[in-house]
């Protein structure tokens, strides 16, 4: 069963041809009114031979099945009544054929040349009303004409199957097209996002490193003002370990801008942590203590640069604004997570502004998911708090100095 909604140019086109071709069918029966015996009879089953498979095939409908049985019936009923009541051949069933071979389902094909073309002929030969040339020779029109209703069909589809590959591979080249826009959008957005992230992190990097070299030499310049005059020779010795700093911070800047990690990636977050600890001190003079808690877990090279940062830009932020002399760093492992507690005794502050090295802090632990805390009050000093956490922690109970 097929149900067609949309009424096509083909299908008013075999309308009309089926229709003009039984116009000019009822003129010649209507010839033949002194010849047929029966001639009401005939009429009347002529006139149903052309009306009613139009009540399966009409604008916005089509059952092919229902067609092609009443096609098939009638027409091969009204052959035969005017091949044996009028004793004339007749080629009433042409164009059924022609249509039949265009609307028949696949499983009844068989079934119309079987009985149309073979069938049905065959019976007016072997009663007498057909001779067997005749027989041979409306057969082989009855076939044609199917096959040519046939070949109909199949150049439509094929029509209408182009038709819909063309339409759908329109389509897709067209959602195609949205999604290379889409595309092209989106990486222009992560190159920016990108770039800006690069630029953040360089920021980031250069701040720390410039911030925590220039502190030190600065801390260490007004040291050597005073002792030129009392103390020329240590004045001269601390000169020379302040060019050493400026060298090993212009080399880490170097690193910096090519992309080149500032620590050994193997070595210990730890002892990374006390030798930065150990320069500042030298250089500043600011006492500068490191404890550890529990043993050290497997960090990524992020993580532990991301501790270092943080320690440089609270030893450096502890001098610069609160003017402290002693600070207390303790790094702990716990159980999921590290801490990196930093204690100063400096000047303190009522409340805290962060400016551009603790919001670097921040981003630097968010990008880790871990969280920064910073407490301080006036006369009390400021309490840092890094905290990160760890998928295999060590967890341990000794204190180390």
């Amino acid at each position: 069963m097929e149900i067609i909604r949309t009424w096509r140019w083909h299908d008013t086109l075999m309308t009309l041809c089926r229709n003009g071709y039984y116009l000019l069918g009822l003129f010649w029966l209507m010839s033949k009114r002194d010849v047929l015996v029966h001639y009401e009879s005939t009429l009347v089953l002529y006139l149903f031979t052309v009306i009613v498979p139009h009540l399966f095939w009409r604008p916005g409908y089509i059952h092919r099945r229902y067609y092609t049985w009443a096609e098939m019936v009638l027409n091969g009923a009204l052959y035969l009544t005017i091949l044996f009541w009028a004793s004339a051949e007749s080629n009433s069933m042409v164009m059924s054929m022609v249509t039949l071979g265009f609307f028949a389902p696949p499983h009844l094909r068989v079934w119309v040349v079987l009985s149309l073309v073979v069938l049905v002929p065959l019976a007016g030969c072997l009663f007498g009303a057909l001779s067997v040339f005749n027989f041979s020779q409306q057969m082989m029109m009855l076939f044609l004409c199917f096959y040519y209703g046939y070949s109909f069909r199949r150049s439509i589809d094929a029509q209408e199957k182009s038709n819909q590959l063309l339409e759908e591979n329109r389509r897709q080249y067209l959602q195609i097209e949205e999604q290379n826009a889409a595309l092209v959008l989106y990486a222009k957005e992560v190159e920016r996002m990108t770039l800006i992230e690069e630029r953040n992190r360089m920021a980031r990097e250069l701040h720390d490193t410039v911030g925590h070299t220039f502190t030190s030499v600065i801390m260490g310049m007004d040291a050597v003002h005073y002792l030129l005059e009392t103390q020329p020779e240590k004045a001269r010795e601390k000169l020379d370990v302040l060019r050493e700093v400026m060298r090993s911070g212009l080399d880490e800047v170097r690193r910096n801008i090519h992309e080149i990690a500032p620590d050994d990636e193997n070595e210990p977050v730890e002892l990374q942590l006390k030798r930065l600890a150990s320069e500042f001190a030298q250089h500043t003079g600011t006492k500068v203590q490191v404890s550890t808690v529990g043993s050290e877990p497997e960090l990524s090279a992020q993580m532990k640069l991301t501790l270092v940062r943080c320690l440089q830009e609270t030893l450096t932020n502890a001098k610069r604004h609160g003017q402290a002399t002693t600070v207390d760093c303790r790094l702990s492992f716990e159980r999921g997570q590290l801490r990196l507690m930093v204690h100063d005794d400096g000047i303190g502050q009522q409340e805290v502004q962060p400016g551009f090295g603790l919001r670097a802090m921040r981003e630097r632990l968010s990008s880790l998911s871990g969280t920064l805390y910073v407490s301080s009050a006036i006369g009390h000093g400021t309490t840092v708090t890094c905290t990160v956490p760890v998928v295999a922690p060590g967890v341990g109970g000794g204190s180390k100095e």
